[in-house]
């Protein structure tokens, strides 16, 4: 997640990691890993693009993903 914020602030935008679901997301990112052309962890986080937030501000926002607390 850290990996894919610092991307997506690069590339001029930010993902609501809030609205996300843990399950969903490590579910696309290991189909994406198993067969990297599918683009399928694109077509899932497309929906949680957002206006790029200050850079400052990333870790904050990707703690606030559901399932991080350990539940």
């Amino acid at each position: 997640m850290t990996v894919h914020s610092v991307l997506a602030q690069r590339a001029g935008f930010s993902v609501d990691w809030s609205a996300t679901k843990k399950d969903a997301y490590l579910d696309a990112l290991t189909r994406k890993i198993e067969n990297p052309s599918t683009g399928c962890l694109d077509a899932y986080l497309k929906p949680f693009m957002r206006d790029p937030i200050a850079y400052e501000q990333l870790a904050t926002a990707i703690v606030q993903a559901p399932g991080l607390d350990g539940g």
